[in-house]
């Protein structure tokens, strides 16, 4: 990672990312696109798999379900307890790092 101090400013757009053998999309998109949640992930078995941030939510939240979405994707047998423990820890390191995720 960069210095802190150094990266650009934080953008939302939409991307790929290769998880296991698969590329995935990761897009941001509005509340009624997600129902009543913050996230989604499509199952790894899917062909074309994605996951869905909701866009209007703070920087640190979004950056959190990202979290929490993207560890959905790597490790699908985890509970949900578990990812969003783990993703709560990740969130916090890197904060500790120095790229501090607010607004």
């Amino acid at each position: 990672m960069r210095d802190p101090d150094e990266r650009k400013e934080f953008e939302m757009k939409d991307f790929s990312l290769k998880i296991g053998r698969k590329n995935w999309k990761v897009k941001f998109v509005k509340s009624k696109d997600l129902g009543n949640s913050w996230g989604q992930c499509d199952s790894p078995t899917v062909r074309n798999p994605k996951i869905f941030v909701y866009r209007g939510s703070d920087r640190r939240n979004l950056v959190n379900t990202l979290l929490h979405e993207v560890l959905h994707a790597v490790r699908p047998e985890l509970s949900e307890e578990a990812v969003t423990e783990t993703a709560d820890v990740l969130e916090r390191a890197l904060n500790r790092l120095g790229y501090e995720i607010s607004e």
